[in-house]
């Protein structure tokens, strides 16, 4: 057992406590850490998390850990923690016909806790990240992927969520957002080029080309961020028609992958 004591820890629902602090998501961070650790895994934190870490101003609502292995299947790892730590617990996930679990950790002192969520390489197109650039540089001291990569992985999620047909994924967009304006503004102050970085393979800095000049329509202020940081973004490309009609496909892509069965929910309420 990793812990002295036993944790009496929820099964089958999140407790009631109040949300955790930055402080408890901090412990929360380490423990995790050293809890893979202990099972023989190298981790860093993306998401919300190393967000923080790195200088945002948002409160993370959860934590996302990188784990830099193929050799486990997610859902026996996840019960190989609820082994190793009395604090982890699993739940039955919300979706509809899903067979996963979900992965959460209990702050005993508040009975509060945060999902965990496990990536792995190849995860939603996420990079196969080398230990050797694992930044610690933080004041905590706590694992996150490099700042390269943490704007490159936001930015691919705030389309994923802009492309998404379920509300509860599209109203990440804002949080998003505000993210990585703030991160572009930390990472000019550090000098980083992504572009540059030979971790990252070249589709998926091709891909972040292509997203950079969609976030740049949606946000035209940060597009001289982006430019510092080593993105090529033509004037023509953001002209108020190319913005208008960029809008315009996004309309229709959407409507497109919305099902029959959401299009007549929608005029049934409005009849």
């Amino acid at each position: 057992m990793f812990s002295s004591y036993t944790i009496r820890r929820p099964t089958q629902r999140r407790p009631r406590g109040p949300p955790p602090t930055f402080s408890q998501l901090v412990s929360a961070s380490r423990d995790v850490i050293r809890t893979l650790k202990e099972l023989g895994i190298d981790a860093c934190f993306v998401g919300g998390m190393a967000c923080k870490l790195y200088g945002t101003t948002r409160q993370p609502g959860d934590l996302d850990i990188f784990c830099l292995t193929t050799s486990w299947a997610q859902e026996d790892l996840k019960r190989r923690l609820t082994e190793t730590n009395s604090c982890f617990y699993l739940i039955p996930s919300r979706t509809p016909g899903a067979t996963w679990k979900v992965l959460w950790y209990y702050i005993k002192e508040t009975q509060s806790c945060c999902k965990v969520d496990i990536l792995f390489p190849g995860t939603m197109d996420f990079p196969d990240i080398p230990v050797s650039v694992i930044d610690r540089s933080n004041p905590y001291a706590v694992p996150c992927v490099p700042l390269s990569a943490l704007l490159l992985l936001k930015l691919q999620g705030w389309i994923h969520h802009g492309e998404a047909v379920e509300f509860r994924y599209r109203s990440k967009q804002p949080n998003d957002a505000k993210d990585i304006k703030e991160l572009l503004v930390i990472a000019r102050r550090q000098h980083i080029r992504p572009r540059t970085e030979v971790y990252l393979l070249s589709t998926f800095i091709s891909e972040a080309d292509s997203r950079v000049k969609t976030f740049v329509t949606k946000h035209p202020s940060s597009r001289d961020d982006w430019t510092t940081l080593g993105f090529s973004l033509p004037e023509d490309a953001f002209s108020s028609n190319s913005t208008g009609q960029k809008d315009a496909n996004d309309m229709s892509a959407l409507l497109k992958r919305l099902s029959i069965r959401y299009i007549c929910i929608v005029i049934a309420h409005n009849c």
